[in-house]
C-alpha cells in the first residue's frame, strides 16, 4: 500500500488556521474522537457552495450498516466541513476527488474496492455540468472510500484524524494568509513537498514587498534586469541599458524554467509570462502545494508520469530517473484526464479504431468532399454502429498511431503511441492530440516497458515496429503510470518551474481556495 506522501504533515496548510478546536472533539462509543462542527465555515467563505442535510448522512450510516468507527469518521469528516460537499461540485468532480481517485488506483487497497463507484467516478469524471444534490450517494460512498483508505494507511487515531480534518479544502482564505500558515509550518513531508513550501515562502516574501514591476518592451533591458533580480534569475550588478553575459543567461534561465526554448532573447510571449504578477505566481505555488500532498509515491519497481502542462514524460526504476521525453497531450476541446493505471501491453504495427466522435465530426465530412479519403488515407470501414460507419486505419506509414502503441486500462481510451507528425515533439505548447499522449520516442519505452524479456532485442522491436503486421505482447513487468496536472514544481536540479494553466484547472482550484 502506497501511502499518501503529502499526509505525514498531517496538516493542510491553507486550513489550519481556521477555527476547528481539536480540543473540543467528543469520543463516541467506538473509541473514535468525533470532531466538533466548524459553524464558522459558512456559504460565503466555503471551499464547495452546496451542503448536505446530516440526516442524510445518517440514512447513508444506517443504510449501508457502517460500523461503529466508520460512521464516527464520516461524521468526523463532514463536521470538519459544516456538512458541505466534499468531492462534488457544480463543474463535476473536484481536483481532490481526482487526485484521490488517482492516488487511490495508483496503490489500490483491494480491500476498499468498489468497483460500481469506480465507474460512477468514471462517468462523473466526464462530466462539467451538474446538481450534486443529485448525486450525493456517490459522494458519500467516495467519503467511505476515503475513511477506510485513511484508517488503511495512517497508523494512530491522531493522523487519520487530522487528515479527515484537513485533505480536502473546506474554507477560503486570503492568499497571503495561506502563504503564512506555510512558512509557519516547522514539519515537511516530502522533500518535493518541502521545496514547494519553501518557494512559497520566498514568494510570500517577495509579494510582501510589493513584488515586481512590469517590463515595458522586450527591448527594455533595465526593466528586465529589474524583474529578474527580483525573482532570483538574475544576479548581475549592473543595471543598465546594455545586455551583457549574466542577463543572457538569466534570461536563458527564465525561459527554460517556463517551459521556453533558452535563446537569451525575450519575445512578445515571454514577456508576457514576465509580467504575470507575483501574487498570481504565488496562487499558483499554493495550488501546486496541494496537488503535492496527493502524489503517490514512487511505485515499487518501474512507473511513469505525465505532467499535462509541461508536456513531458518522466519515467523510473525505483527512484532512479530512467529517461524523460517530450509527449504531445490533448488539445483544449479534447484535454487529456487525470488518472492512475498500470500499463500492461505493447502493441506493435497497431491498427487505428478511429473513435465515433472523430468518424462524425472529421471524417464524413472529408469523405463528402472526396469520395477517394479513406483509400488515401489507408483506411477502411468494417462496419456501422448506431448510423455511423466503423472506420478503422491500417497499420503502415501514416498511422495516425505510428508504429507502436502502449496500452493501460481505463474508462476514457487514452494510451499513449507513436506519431507520424514529428515536427510537433519540437514545439513548446504541445497540446495538440484528441486526448491521447503522443511519444517522442516510442522505441525508448517500448525497450523500457519490454525490460527483462529477453528475446525483445533492439532489432526484433525495430521489426515488430516496421512489420504492418499487428501484434500484442502482454508484459511480464507492468508499469505504474500516473496522468498528473502541475504548473509548479521544483525540478532534480533545485530549479522552481512554472508552465501555462493549459485546461484551465489552476483557476478553477483558486475559485475554491481563495477569497
Amino acid at each position: 500500500m502506497k501511502k499518501i506522501t503529502a499526509g505525514i504533515a498531517l496538516i493542510l496548510l491553507i486550513i489550519s488556521s481556521s477555527g476547528c478546536n481539536n480540543s473540543d472533539d467528543k469520543t463516541s462509543a467506538s473509541g473514535r474522537k468525533v470532531a466538533v462542527r466548524d459553524t464558522s465555515i459558512t456559504r460565503n467563505n466555503a471551499s464547495n457552495p452546496h451542503f448536505l442535510d446530516s440526516a442524510k448522512l445518517e440514512s447513508f450510516i444506517a443504510e449501508q450498516a457502517l460500523n461503529d468507527s466508520l460512521a464516527d469518521g464520516m461524521r468526523s469528516f463532514y463536521n470538519n466541513r459544516n456538512f458541505q460537499f466534499a468531492w462534488i461540485g457544480n463543474d463535476g468532480l473536484t481536483e481532490q476527488a481526482l487526485l484521490f481517485k488517482s492516488m487511490y488506483d495508483f496503490g489500490n487497497d483491494s480491500s476498499t474496492a468498489r468497483k460500481k463507484l469506480d465507474k460512477q467516478l468514471d462517468a462523473l469524471t466526464t462530466e462539467t455540468a451538474l446538481r450534486p444534490a443529485t448525486h450525493l450517494k456517490t459522494e458519500l460512498m467516495l467519503t467511505w472510500r476515503f475513511v477506510q483508505y485513511t484508517d488503511h494507511v495512517f497508523k494512530t487515531e491522531e493522523e487519520r484524524n487530522k487528515v479527515l480534518e484537513t485533505f480536502v479544502p473546506r474554507k477560503r482564505m486570503p492568499v497571503q494568509e495561506i502563504a503564512v500558515s506555510v512558512s509557519d509550518e516547522k514539519e515537511m513531508p516530502t522533500a518535493a513537498f518541502s521545496k514547494l513550501a519553501e518557494q512559497i515562502r520566498r514568494y510570500s516574501d517577495i509579494v510582501a514587498k510589493g513584488g515586481w514591476k512590469n517590463v515595458a518592451a522586450v527591448n527594455d533591458i533595465p526593466g528586465i534586469k529589474k524583474r529578474l533580480a527580483v525573482s532570483g534569475e538574475y544576479t548581475g550588478k549592473d543595471s543598465s541599458a546594455e545586455m551583457n553575459t549574466a542577463l543572457q543567461q538569466a534570461i536563458m534561465h527564465f525561459q527554460t524554467n517556463h517551459g521556453f526554448n533558452p535563446t537569451g532573447k525575450i519575445n512578445d510571449e515571454q514577456l508576457k509570462e514576465m509580467n504575470i504578477p507575483a501574487e498570481k505566481r504565488l496562487e499558483t505555488l499554493l495550488i501546486n502545494l496541494e496537488r503535492t500532498r496527493w502524489m503517490p509515491e514512487h511505485a515499487k519497481g518501474r512507473s511513469v508520469l505525465v505532467n499535462i502542462p509541461e508536456f513531458r514524460l518522466h519515467a523510473w526504476n525505483e527512484k532512479d530517473t530512467a529517461f524523460t521525453m517530450n509527449v504531445v497531450v490533448g488539445k483544449e476541446a479534447n484535454g487529456t484526464l487525470l488518472f492512475a493505471s498500470t500499463l500492461n501491453n505493447v502493441v506493435f504495427s497497431p491498427y487505428w479504431n478511429v473513435p465515433r466522435s472523430i468518424v462524425k465530426n472529421e471524417l464524413l465530412p472529408a469523405m463528402e468532399k472526396n469520395k477517394d479519403y479513406l483509400k488515401e488515407k489507408n483506411m477502411e470501414i468494417t462496419g456501422e454502429e448506431n448510423g455511423l460507419p466503423v472506420i478503422r486505419q491500417l497499420p503502415g506509414e501514416g498511422n495516425a498511431l505510428g508504429k507502436v502503441k502502449f496500452l493501460f486500462p481505463n474508462a476514457f481510451n487514452i494510451y499513449f503511441h507513436d506519431s507520424p507528425e514529428k515536427h510537433l515533439f519540437n514545439k513548446e505548447d504541445r497540446a495538440y492530440s484528441h486526448g491521447c499522449i503522443r511519444l517522442a520516442d516510442p522505441a525508448k519505452m517500448a525497450r523500457f516497458c519490454l525490460e527483462g524479456m529477453n528475446e525483445w532485442d533492439d532489432q526484433k522491436i525495430n521489426t515488430a515496429m516496421n512489420s504492418g503486421e499487428e501484434k500484442y505482447i502482454k508484459m511480464k513487468r507492468p508499469v505504474q503510470v500516473q496522468i498528473a496536472y502541475y504548473t509548479a514544481w521544483v525540478d532534480e536540479k533545485g530549479m522552481l518551474n512554472f508552465r501555462n494553466d493549459i485546461y484551465g484547472h489552476d483557476a478553477e482550484s483558486a475559485r475554491h481556495l481563495f477569497l
